[in-house]
C-alpha cells in the first residue's frame, strides 16, 4: 500500500514535469549565427567562371554539388566535374515522376549517402546532392540565382 502511494505521487510529478513546456526562441543561438554571418561574408565576383560560381553556390547553400542538365538528360554542367551518371538519373526520374504526378514541382530521394533533389527550371533540370534535404523554396532560389548568372554570362 505505501509503495503504490509513493508510485502514484511519483507518477503525479513525473507527469507534471514531463508536460511542462519551456520551449523559447534560441536568442544565444540566433545572436550567435547573426555575428557570425556579419563576420564571413560570402560573395560571387561577377568575373568568375561557372566552375567558380557552382564552387560558391555550394558554400552559401551548404550543399555537396549541383549538376545542371537539358531537359532530355544532357549535362550543362556540373560542380563535381563527371556528372554525367547523376544527369541521365536525375532527369529521367523527374520525367518519370511528372509522367506519374504532373503538378509535382520538386523531387527529394533519401539515399544512403545523403538527399538528392531535383527541381526542374527554365528549361533546365537541377540535381542538388546534400547531406540534408532543402526545401522546395530554397531549391527554387538556389536554381534562380545560378540562372540569373548564366543569363549574365550570355
Amino acid at each position: 500500500m505505501v509503495f503504490s502511494q509513493i508510485s502514484q505521487a511519483a507518477k503525479s510529478i513525473a507527469s507534471k514535469l514531463l508536460a511542462f513546456d519551456d520551449t523559447a526562441v534560441p536568442v544565444d543561438q540566433i545572436n550567435t549565427l547573426n555575428d557570425l554571418m556579419t563576420k564571413h561574408k560570402i560573395s560571387f565576383k561577377e568575373s568568375q567562371d561557372l566552375g567558380d560560381l557552382l564552387t560558391f553556390m555550394k558554400r552559401k547553400h551548404l550543399i555537396e554539388s549541383v549538376t545542371i542538365t537539358r531537359e532530355d538528360g544532357s549535362m550543362i554542367v556540373s560542380s563535381e566535374g563527371n556528372g554525367f551518371h547523376e544527369a541521365i538519373t536525375g532527369a529521367a526520374m523527374l520525367n518519370y515522376v511528372k509522367s506519374e504526378l504532373p503538378e509535382s514541382k520538386s523531387i527529394l530521394v533519401k539515399g544512403k549517402d545523403g538527399w538528392m533533389m531535383i527541381i526542374p527550371h527554365e528549361k533546365k533540370i537541377y540535381i542538388v546532392k546534400a547531406t540534408s534535404n532543402l526545401e522546395h523554396l530554397e531549391l527554387r532560389a538556389l536554381a534562380k540565382e545560378i540562372e540569373q548568372h548564366l543569363k549574365k554570362a550570355d
